[in-house]
């Protein structure tokens, strides 16, 4: 609900995803459907509004050999999951950009503890939803 808040009060060209996060987060939306939290019909509305969102929600950015290169920098320094150096790396990029450009600092929204450490270590801010009622 917290996410969904902010959302809605972002402009779409604040809010920046790496594309491989619409899979990790169709995969664990699917997954907790599979357990029955929610259920089928409330699964199915929500990984449909997550696609629709993902499309036009947000800046997609593509994963590029220099983000794969801070990634694997960040998951042996780190000791982070592939997927989560990538989304690290991601955000340190765009962290570097902004500060250059003289943007707002960029905040990162991960529930991932071990992101959220790394991502904290590397400089970021980190909002946990998890935190948030």
């Amino acid at each position: 609900m917290w996410v969904q808040t902010i959302c809605q009060h972002t402009r779409p060209e604040d809010l920046y995803i790496a594309r491989i996060a619409g899979a990790e987060v169709v995969s664990a939306i699917a997954r907790r459907g599979r357990a029955g939290h929610p259920s089928s019909q409330e699964l199915t509305t929500v990984l449909d509004r997550f696609q629709q969102d993902f499309s036009a929600g947000y800046e997609i950015i593509e994963i590029s050999p220099a983000i794969i290169a801070r990634a694997m920098d960040f998951a042996r320094t780190r000791f982070l999951r592939g997927y989560d150096a990538v989304q690290l790396a991601v955000a340190s990029g765009l962290h570097d950009l902004r500060q250059v450009l003289v943007l707002p600092i960029l905040t990162v929204v991960s529930a991932d503890n071990d992101l959220n450490t790394a991502a904290t270590a590397a400089g970021l801010t980190v909002e946990n939803p998890n935190n948030h009622p």
